[in-house]
C-alpha cells in the first residue's frame, strides 16, 4: 500500500536479500530494496519502470524531480525508457546517471562527495532543470557569475570554478557515452585560462602561534588530529582514514638493518588512502605517536567520533571553519595552508627540498617508482630527522619567536 515517502523514511531503509518494494503516495516514485542497497525507480502502468538513481547519492526530493519529469514525459506519449540522447534529458536526470557510472565511482571517495555536495548546492539549484541542450555558452557565464555571488566561505572564485568544472564533466560524460545528443561546444569552456588559482597562503609566526593554541583547545579527537596535521604535514583527507594497524612503533635499528639506535615511527598509508594511489611509509615524531595514542580505542579508525560503527572523521573542515572564524586573521586560511607553511619553514631552516617532499608524501619528479624507495632504511632516517627538527622549529622558532614574545606584550 502506498505510503507517503519522507527522508527519516527512505534513510531507514537497509539492504535486504530479497527485494522489497515501496510506493511513494505523492508522486509516481517508488523505491526497492536488494541486497546492493534501496533503489529509486518510477512507475508507471504502460510504460513499465525506469530507475532513477540509489538511495543516498540523490536525494529524495531530486528523485521526485525525475519522477515528475518522466510523468511529463509520458502524458505526451513518450517513454522515460527511450534512449537519453533521443529525448534531451534535463540535467538532474543526466547527473543521476553519471554519479551511478563506471567512471565517477573509480573516483576517489573523498572527490566523490564533495562533487555532490556542490552539486546539490549550487549546479542542480540554479540548472537541474534545464535541459541539456538548453544549456549554452550564455547559461553557463550566468550560473558562473551566480555561484561566486552565492558561494559560501571567502573563496567564491574557486568554488565557481569547481562548480564548472563538475558541470563540464557531466557534459562531457554525456558527450561520450550519448553521442546523439551532439553538443558540439562545451558551453562551459567560455574562459581559456580555466584554472582554479593556485593557493600560495602561509601563515606567520605569530598566526601560526594562536592557531596552535587554539587546536589545543579542540574537543576530542579533534584536538588531536588538527595537532598532527600540523605537527606531520600530512595531507588532512589521508589523516583522517589512518588506523591504529597501520602504525609501527617499534621501527628499530634491527627492524631496519641499521647501524643505530634511532627509533622510527612509521605510519603505513596505504595506496587506497593516498592522495596518489601510491604507498607511502610516513614517520612520526614522539610528539605525534602521543597524540595518537591518547586517544581511545573506539573502531579501526584512529580518529572517530566515539561511535562503534567503523567511520572515520569527515567533520574536519566544519571544525576548522569555527576555528578560523574565532581567529579572524585578515587573510583567510586553511587546513591545506599548514603543510605549505610546514614546507616554508623548514625550507628556510636549511632542509633540501626533495627531503622536505618526501617526509609529507609529495609526488616528486623521481617519478612512481620511487616512492618505493621511500621505504628504504636510509629515507625514513631523513624523514625522522625532518620530523624532529619541524617539532624543534615549532617550540623554539614559533612559540618563542621574538615576534610571539611581541605579541604576548
Amino acid at each position: 500500500m502506498p505510503q507517503k515517502f519522507t527522508t527519516r523514511f527512505v534513510e531507514s531503509l537497509k539492504p535486504t536479500i530479497n527485494e522489497q518494494t515501496y510506493a511513494d503516495s505523492d508522486s509516481a516514485l517508488s523505491i526497492r530494496t536488494l541486497q546492493s542497497g534501496a533503489y529509486y525507480f518510477f512507475r508507471h502502468k504502460r510504460f513499465g519502470k525506469k530507475q532513477i538513481g540509489r538511495v543516498g547519492t540523490i536525494s529524495l526530493a531530486e528523485a521526485r524531480e525525475v519522477a515528475n519529469e518522466f510523468k511529463s514525459l509520458t502524458r505526451k506519449g513518450i517513454s522515460p525508457n527511450q534512449k537519453a540522447n533521443e529525448r534531451n534529458p534535463t540535467l538532474l536526470e543526466l547527473y543521476g546517471s553519471y554519479i551511478e557510472s563506471k567512471h565517477f565511482l573509480s573516483l576517489s571517495e573523498d572527490y566523490r562527495k564533495l562533487f555532490q555536495s556542490r552539486c546539490r548546492k549550487y549546479l542542480l539549484k540554479k540548472l537541474g532543470r534545464h535541459r541539456i541542450k538548453e544549456i549554452t555558452e550564455t547559461v553557463a557565464k550566468d550560473f558562473w557569475k551566480w555561484v561566486k555571488q552565492h558561494a559560501d566561505g571567502q573563496n567564491r572564485e574557486n568554488t565557481a570554478v569547481l562548480c564548472n568544472s563538475h558541470l563540464s564533466a557531466i557534459l562531457e560524460w554525456a558527450n561520450d557515452t550519448l553521442p546523439n545528443l551532439s553538443i558540439p561546444t562545451n558551453p562551459t569552456r567560455f574562459r581559456k585560462n580555466f584554472k582554479q588559482k593556485e593557493r600560495t597562503r602561509i601563515l606567520s609566526k605569530s598566526e601560526l602561534r594562536l592557531v596552535l593554541l587554539e587546536f589545543q583547545t579542540q574537543p576530542t579527537p579533534y584536538k588531536q588530529f588538527f595537532l598532527c596535521v600540523l605537527l606531520t604535514g600530512i595531507r588532512n583527507g589521508e589523516l583522517a582514514k589512518m588506523r591504529w594497524s597501520e602504525i609501527e612503533t617499534d621501527g628499530n635499528a634491527t627492524h631496519l638493518n641499521l647501524n643505530t639506535s634511532d627509533k622510527i615511527n612509521i605510519w603505513n598509508c596505504p595506496a587506497e588512502t593516498s592522495k596518489h594511489k601510491n604507498p607511502i611509509r610516513y614517520v612520526l615524531s614522539d610528539e605525534v605517536v602521543e597524540l595518537i595514542f591518547s586517544l581511545p580505542r573506539v573502531n579501526s579508525y584512529v580518529f572517530t567520533t566515539g561511535r562503534a560503527v567503523e567511520t572515520h572523521i569527515t567533520s574536519q573542515g566544519k571544525q576548522a571553519a569555527k576555528i578560523r572564524s574565532k581567529l579572524a586573521f585578515n587573510e583567510p586560511w586553511t587546513l591545506h595552508d599548514l603543510r605549505r607553511t610546514l614546507v616554508t619553514y623548514l625550507s628556510e631552516s636549511g632542509m633540501p627540498a626533495a627531503e622536505i617532499d618526501r617526509f609529507i608524501g609529495k609526488q616528486v619528479s623521481e617519478g612512481a617508482a620511487s616512492h618505493a624507495s621511500y621505504d628504504f632504511a636510509p629515507k625514513l632516517l631523513e624523514k625522522k630527522r625532518i620530523a624532529d627538527t619541524w617539532v624543534s622549529l615549532i617550540s623554539k622558532s614559533i612559540l618563542d619567536s621574538p615576534e610571539n614574545k611581541e605579541h604576548k606584550k
